[in-house]
């Protein structure tokens, strides 16, 4: 509980209440973490010892919110919001546990399905080898079923500096999580990696010191697995 003295600004984040957290994807291995007040209300604050993590850890850049005066002729000034850039779990299936303090206040938000990559691998019998142009079956982890499917797989096979890419439509995975690729006939044999792209509206499952927490849209997950075929 933090009381608030009359004609004295609060410590921590009672200074933006009411408030809510937001999550915006950044690229699609980043997310930024705003939290977002009414300026006109509580006029342009700056939180003390602001300090933001995700899963442990560390943004790798935040700004505690401040007046910043207006370029390139400085007349008036811009008032900005307190947020974190900070990477993305790896895993989809790892819960995100974000902590945010300032001034002895602690925001505790935890969310699933937030990771950026599901993982995959292909099904072979012992001592099959795949050959250029097969058809191949991935087995994709738990939480597939979860995900918003496109229709669409990317190969790719890296020699030296060069890179030849080509794509492939595809069907969503079954029901039991097996997902059929069909490899190009056209991409030389070796390491041939395939990627899907999905996505997905994580969801957030405790918000603690904050009014809010909301992801206001969709984030992307991916599908990387490595093939290697023979002529």
């Amino acid at each position: 509980m933090v009381t608030i003295v009359a004609g004295c600004t609060p410590p921590g984040f009672a200074r933006l209440e009411p408030f809510e957290v937001m999550f915006l994807q950044q690229g699609t291995t980043h997310t930024e973490v705003s939290f977002q007040y009414n300026p006109e209300e509580n006029g342009c604050q700056t939180l003390e010892g602001f300090s933001v993590q995700l899963n442990g850890a560390d943004s790798i850049g935040s700004n505690p919110g401040e007046n910043k005066p207006r370029w390139p002729f400085g007349l008036g000034s811009d008032c900005v919001i307190p947020f974190a850039v900070l990477p993305r779990p790896e895993s989809f299936g790892e819960t995100a546990t974000l902590t945010a303090t300032s001034g002895g206040d602690t925001v505790l938000i935890e969310a699933e399905d937030f990771g950026r990559t599901l993982g995959a691998r292909p099904m072979l019998a012992p001592g099959e080898v795949v050959h250029v142009g097969q058809r191949v079956q991935l087995a994709l982890d738990p939480g597939f079923d979860r995900l918003s499917w496109g229709n669409i797989a990317v190969m790719s096979v890296q020699q030296g500096s060069a890179l030849s890419s080509e794509w492939t439509p595809i069907e969503a995975p079954s029901a039991a999580g097996v997902l059929e690729v069909q490899l190009s006939n056209k991409l030389p044999p070796g390491p041939t990696r395939v990627e899907v792209g999905t996505d997905i509206l994580p969801r957030i499952t405790r918000c603690e010191g904050t009014n809010f927490c909301s992801f206001p849209g969709r984030v992307a997950v991916s599908i990387d697995v490595v093939v290697n075929t023979v002529p």
